[in-house]
């Protein structure tokens, strides 16, 4: 049967866990930033950076490559699981070895601890049943995001009473190793009956390293040049910069969050199929109506960004404002690549990735201290725009070959967001106060939602995902 009859409802459960979710962080969010300090969550940047990094330098592409094979034998399935557990376990003896060097390079001793435990993160998802990914590849979506939701509410619970008893960097730990342990157990007690033991087959090791290998090397860069930015403000400033922009990001990752999710959960196994059966001029439809929602999105979050911090925030965090307007164009530079990713990745071609990689990590390495030394960390967030940019466009030209034609469309969308954003955001500083912010805000949410519904209402094709 068609994974296709189960994108109409994999579409809402997705949909429906991203609201929920998002939620939980943000509400955790503006809790945590009155317990904590900015400097607390530039630490914690620090320590989620380290980790993302490990995760990604090792990335062999289990997902992808389950997802994408036609196989779903036993043997394939189990030798999947057991190279899932064993890097898991490198993962976390990774954060073992990393722990002192991190902790002498930002010289923040505290780190040489954190960094191990939360390290135990990566090692429970390692053990995570493989009719996880099974789930995803039939587009299967109810049970994952009903878990899921649960394991972070229980996360967030956790997280909030330590910090209010202790105000301390280690409720943010606590509170992330305990969601992922109840997601691991929860994957074995309530998916499919999957008899799990180490299976070590060599046809399926190489099928899986052949595809994944490009998946390796692409998401290594993907790394470098998507944190590249973070990683050198924790150094060249301080933990309360890294912070603030660590907040920004936050807000400025929404959009990236959901459409990201749409892309990789719907789009790329919908796209799949799809490319299969040859229907390119559908597959790019519902690409561009995906981008189409993004500009919307991202739009709101430059001309609002100051507001939203001034009513959300202390007075502390006010800088945070028009960080969160300049990283809100990145965003959607972010969801360009994320869609094309999944395309290039439908199409076979992971290895094409990486020239519009190194492009992009050529910019930020080159011109990154004359961006701060300039403008502080304002310089490096736009910088990393920059960056994107010439990443995103450059996979549109990869796309080329497979006969997608983007850049045309992605050139008008980015002129779009830059003018209107620019001249809704020069007027919103013009008159912005507490008072106003609010109004502002509250409007700037109804009038993104009305034209959200109705830019969904006018792309058939996006409708068309949400009932294939």
């Amino acid at each position: 049967m068609s994974h296709l009859n189960n994108a109409s409802s994999a579409t809402k459960w997705v949909a429906g866990g991203m609201l929920v979710k998002q939620s939980m962080r943000l509400i955790s969010n503006l809790i945590m930033t009155r317990i904590l300090t900015p400097e607390v969550f530039g630490l914690m940047a620090i320590v989620n950076l380290t980790i993302q990094g490990i995760n990604m330098l090792s990335d062999v592409g289990i997902r992808p490559s389950v997802i994408r094979s036609t196989r779903e034998d036993d043997i394939f399935l189990k030798t999947a699981w057991s190279l899932q557990v064993v890097r898991g376990g490198v993962l976390w003896i990774m954060t073992l070895i990393l722990a002192l060097p991190v902790s002498r390079y930002y010289d923040e001793p505290i780190l040489l601890y954190i960094l191990p435990c939360s390290g135990l993160i990566a090692l429970f998802m390692g053990l995570n049943s493989i009719a996880f990914l099974q789930n995803e590849k039939h587009l299967k979506y109810k049970r994952i995001i009903v878990l899921e939701s649960i394991s972070a509410m229980i996360g967030l619970l956790v997280m909030i009473a330590l910090g209010l008893l202790y105000n301390s960097i280690w409720a943010l730990v606590a509170g992330g190793i305990l969601s992922t342990l109840v997601m691991t157990i929860s994957s074995f007690l309530f998916f499919e009956n999957i008899k799990h033991h180490f299976c070590w087959n060599k046809e399926v090791i190489h099928e899986l390293f052949h595809f994944g290998k490009w998946v390796f090397i692409s998401t290594a860069l993907t790394f470098f040049v998507g944190q590249y930015d973070k990683l050198a403000l924790g150094k060249l400033a301080d933990m309360q910069a890294l912070g603030l922009y660590a907040i920004a990001m936050v807000w400025a990752g929404i959009p990236v969050m959901i459409m990201g999710q749409l892309s990789e959960k719907i789009f790329f196994p919908v796209a799949s199929e799809l490319y299969r059966k040859g229907s390119l001029d559908e597959i790019s439809a519902i690409r561009n109506s995906i981008v189409k929602l993004s500009v919307v999105i991202c739009l709101f979050m430059v001309t609002i960004g100051q507001a939203l911090i001034n009513v959300l925030y202390t007075a502390e965090y006010k800088e945070a404002g028009a960080l969160l307007s300049v990283l809100a164009v990145l965003a959607l530079f972010q969801i360009i690549e994320s869609v094309n990713t999944s395309l290039l990745l439908t199409v076979g071609r992971p290895k094409d990735k990486i020239i519009s990689q190194v492009a992009g990590l050529c910019v930020l390495v080159l011109f990154l201290p004359l961006a701060f030394s300039k403008l502080g960390m304002y310089g490096i967030a736009f910088l990393a725009v920059i960056s994107m940019m010439i990443r995103a466009f450059i996979l549109d030209l990869q796309l080329k070959k497979d006969s997608f034609n983007f850049l045309l469309f992605d050139l008008k969308t980015t002129a779009f967001l830059l003018l209107t954003g620019f001249i809704l955001y020069t007027w919103v500083e013009s008159v912005v106060s507490r008072f106003l912010s609010i109004i502002l805000l509250t409007g700037g949410v109804l009038i993104t939602l009305i034209i959200l519904v109705t830019v969904y209402l006018r792309q058939p094709s996006l409708r068309k995902l949400m009932n294939v």
